[in-house]
């Protein structure tokens, strides 16, 4: 399933365990930090989830609350990083969401010519 099982299982089953784990014996009001490593060879999923001194492990950068709370007044472009249209190719965009549909959208023949040279 190349990892769609266990995605769904960690959403479901996992995260929410650990939540209340967190909830019950960690620090009182804050979201609890979960960090998992999954292998594929090895067939494992290993997780870390500190309980104590929490904002130490963000090592100086802002918390995840610090860094929602600067998207609260952004559009929804801001929020996925493009701040503005200019610059923006639409035909390479374009080209590139057929491509990545299998819709075809290869290289125009401008393209092709700028490669063999």
């Amino acid at each position: 399933t190349a990892g769609a099982f266990s995605a769904i299982l960690q959403s479901y089953k996992i995260v929410p365990k650990f939540k209340q784990y967190a909830k019950d014996h960690g620090e009182s009001g804050k979201s609890p930090i979960i960090i998992a490593t999954c292998s594929a060879k090895q067939k494992m999923c290993t997780y870390y989830m500190p309980l104590a001194k929490r904002d130490a492990f963000y090592m100086g950068k802002p918390t995840m609350e610090q860094y929602a709370s600067t998207f609260d007044n952004a559009s929804m472009l801001e929020r996925i990083g493009i701040e503005s249209f200019k610059g923006i190719n639409f035909g390479n965009v374009g080209r590139g969401i057929k491509r990545m549909l299998g819709m075809g959208g290869g290289l125009s023949s401008k393209e092709e010519k700028k490669d063999e040279l």
